[in-house]
């Protein structure tokens, strides 16, 4: 039942493997490709196939041009979907990096028709101090990724969402970060989200590879809508673990595993949720690397369901 019951925070089963930089130089290039599975008992069910091309032009300008096919099941209907989009990234201090993206979507829906949609994201980020981050992002998208979402024309619902960022590590074994958000739909709907968290390092003592802490969502949006999860004055508390090891020279795993309650305006009773996530990465050789990751997520009350499951297999290639 999607309605009530989609509780995972932040959106943690459509978290993508991001591919690491050529640390400490000034001009690389690189090729990656992802392959991403991501189902849930809304019913929906994703395939999306993208290849990326990045660029490291200068010691401080970034570029990438991506391409991606999505194969879309929801509710009986199929769907497919071409997308395309450019990204440039731009460090104009030691403090300041300027972020933009542009790009499109064609979806194509039942019955021959086709929608064309416009995505961008523009995000500013400053280093205040050497362990305290800011950033002011704002992103036009539509509701595609995880439901297809139409309004009253049969339009594919879009979103504009502007959002403030922090994170402060006051320790080496301490981080806490929260989020401040606006969302906008095409629809006429709005939302207001925050979230904050605070971890501690469980190990090893000087540079911590184990996370315990405590995390916090508040997501309210003026109207609850039966096309798309929209609760009013929902609230979600929990503990998290998540870390990473290597275990050999070539090989290193990552993993996550979050347990809360959460309720809403309307409901009988809290939600129980849960999620977790699995990775591994395969170092073929200095250059190239292979990255497998699965995620889950399920929230349970009185014997309705909701679940999510997704699985990754990533590469990237520098020269």
């Amino acid at each position: 039942m999607k309605t009530t019951l989609y509780t995972v925070p932040a959106s943690l089963l459509l978290l993508g493997i991001s591919h690491d930089v050529l640390a400490n130089a000034d001009s690389w290039e690189e090729i990656a490709g992802d392959f991403d599975h991501y189902s849930n008992t809304n019913p929906y069910q994703r395939n999306t196939v993208k290849m990326t091309y990045q660029r490291q032009a200068t010691s401080t300008t970034q570029y990438a041009v991506s391409g991606a096919s999505h194969r879309i099941h929801h509710k009986n209907a199929r769907y497919s979907g071409q997308e395309v989009n450019g990204k440039i990234r731009h460090q104009i201090s030691p403090q300041v990096t300027l972020e933009g993206q542009l790009g499109a979507v064609k979806l194509n829906k039942p019955q021959g028709r086709s929608e064309t949609i416009p995505t961008h994201k523009v995000r500013a980020e400053w280093q205040a101090r050497h362990n305290v981050s800011f950033a002011l992002q704002h992103q036009g998208d539509a509701l595609f990724r995880e439901e297809i979402a139409v309004d009253s024309g049969n339009k594919v619902i879009r979103t504009q969402a502007t959002s403030v960022e922090v994170f402060a590590r006051p320790t080496k074994r301490t981080n806490v970060s929260g989020r401040l958000q606006h969302k906008r739909y095409s629809d006429g709907n709005h939302s207001r989200d925050a979230y904050v968290s605070g971890f501690y390092g469980v190990t090893p003592a000087q540079d911590p590879r184990l996370w315990a802490g405590v995390e916090a969502w508040h997501l309210d949006h003026d109207r609850t809508e039966a096309a798309y999860w929209s609760p009013k004055n929902y609230r979600y508390a929990g503990v998290k673990v998540y870390g990473d090891t290597p275990i050999s020279k070539n090989v290193s795993l990552t993993g996550s595993l979050s347990k809360g309650r959460s309720k809403e305006a309307g409901s009988n009773g809290s939600i129980s949720a849960f999620s977790a996530t699995v990775g591994a990465k395969f170092k073929v050789n200095s250059n190239a690397d292979i990255r497998l990751e699965a995620r889950h997520g399920d929230s349970y009350r009185s014997g309705d369901r909701w679940e999510g499951n997704g699985v990754m297999l990533s590469f990237n290639h520098r020269f």
